[in-house]
């Protein structure tokens, strides 16, 4: 999920992005927290 845009992605070509872009798109653990939360809630998980 892009935070930006709110809208779905997939991309090919990690191997060829920079370092600074890998770990501007990695989810940090405050966003993992929330997700697994609403997961939980929703009975999903």
């Amino acid at each position: 999920m892009d935070n930006k845009t709110g809208q779905a992605w997939w991309q090919y070509g990690a191997a060829k992005e920079t370092r600074e872009d890998a770990l501007r798109k990695r989810m940090s653990g405050e966003r993992f927290e929330d997700l697994t939360t609403s997961l939980t809630d929703w009975n999903v998980i």
